[in-house]
């Protein structure tokens, strides 16, 4: 399977996440990874758990410290029409129409496409995964900065080369995951 370039990662020099927007992707170098938005240092994600609503972006920051968690900070320009309270509900409203990540049917990127489309006007429902999304979002200018935390040794001159993956092993990771619980 063959491979999406994300180009000119930095490191992340910050932990200040407020005032910002930002696609995080978790275990980057697994396949698949997790995708969670920080929207002014707010955290909403869908997972076998369920929903992570407005958690403060610290905790998950110390984690992504801690376990050394391959992650990229995808920051994002902000909509035309930004208001922070505006964007802080419409992510809570769509999460509510979830309550989980589901076998075949749900995956962490729903939500998120809900929220692009929802935040930038772009059709977004077509991507089944991220790497059809990021460049979709990197052609309407949607993406800022990327930075990375724990990813020195995966980068090649600044570049990441994101390993594509199937919804079978999508499907795979989300049986494993739920036997955990």
């Amino acid at each position: 399977m063959s491979s999406l370039i994300i180009p000119n990662i930095k490191l992340l020099l910050t932990s200040d996440f407020q005032n910002r927007l930002f696609l995080l992707i978790l275990n980057a170098t697994n396949k698949p990874p997790h995708l969670v938005i920080i929207i002014n240092n707010k955290v909403f994600s869908l997972t076998v758990k369920g929903v992570q609503m407005g958690d403060s972006m610290n905790s998950l920051f110390k984690l992504i410290n801690q376990k050394k968690i391959k992650t990229l900070f995808i920051e994002l320009n902000f909509p035309s029409d930004y208001f922070i309270e505006n964007s802080l509900n419409k992510m809570k409203n769509i999460l509510l129409n979830y309550n989980q990540i589901k076998i075949e049917k749900i995956t962490c990127l729903n939500p998120l496409k809900d929220f692009f489309e929802q935040e930038y006007h772009i059709e977004s429902q077509k991507p089944n995964f991220i790497f059809e999304l990021l460049p979709l979002l990197f052609q309407k200018k949607i993406i800022k900065n990327v930075f990375h935390k724990n990813m020195e040794f995966d980068l090649e001159n600044g570049n990441y080369y994101f390993q594509k993956y199937t919804m079978k092993e999508v499907n795979e990771n989300i049986k494993i995951l739920n036997s955990k619980l």
